[in-house]
């Protein structure tokens, strides 16, 4: 299973990145990072799991 359970904020140079680490609940092993130059650039505002823990869904803030 995978678990959306960390939200972790970065000041870079010259932008605010911020990240969504993905894990793995049952190894504690991250299996996947949102973020980066090209990846997630605005807030994560809510992370959840489906009540059979199947699916995944993350939310963020749009921005123009």
């Amino acid at each position: 299973m995978v678990e959306a359970s960390r939200f972790t904020r970065f000041e870079g140079l010259d932008a605010l990145y911020y990240m969504i680490r993905m894990w793995n609940i049952s190894t504690c092993v991250v299996v996947c990072i949102c973020g980066g130059a090209e990846g997630h650039r605005s807030e994560v505002l809510h992370g959840g799991l489906s009540p059979t823990r199947d699916f995944l869904l993350l939310c963020a803030k749009i921005t123009h």
